[in-house]
């Protein structure tokens, strides 16, 4: 009767000690992407900042947003305030592209960050990160 006890109170602990292991596992997965991605965020803010000047802070997080509604979930319909009156998604997200961040997308300033800005920096800074139409040229 003592050996299939002292079986099941290994078999429970083992247990105990796997579901504790996965835990910690999960929680060290979750910390390493927050904190990737908060440092990518930093990176991209400072770098649009730096080259963009203080209005590209100013309307970031209206950058990421309309990003997001415009690559990553499509949503044509929706609108968001800039300046006092509201705008389709579809059509700020481009004219806060070019007008605040040199034409670059933010999947773009993304990538760059990524990779690294030493290779890229001259084009960033000359506006060559995208597409620049001459019209958007001219906004600047």
């Amino acid at each position: 009767m003592r050996a299939a006890v002292y079986q099941a109170v290994r078999w429970r602990a083992g247990g105990a000690s796997l579901a504790i292991w996965t835990h910690m596992a999960a929680r060290v997965v979750i910390v390493t992407a927050l904190v990737w991605a908060a440092l990518t965020f930093g990176l991209v803010w400072y770098w649009t900042g730096y080259y963009g000047d203080v209005a590209a802070h100013r309307y970031f997080w209206l950058w990421i947003l309309t990003w997001f509604f415009t690559e990553i979930i499509p949503l044509p319909f929706g609108s968001v305030p800039y300046r006092g009156g509201r705008y389709t998604i579809p059509s700020l997200y481009p004219f806060l592209c070019y007008k605040y961040n040199l034409g670059g997308s933010f999947s773009g300033v993304l990538a760059l960050c990524t990779v690294g800005l030493s290779d890229h920096g001259d084009y960033l800074r000359r506006g060559r990160l995208g597409h620049v139409p001459a019209a958007a040229r001219a906004c600047r």
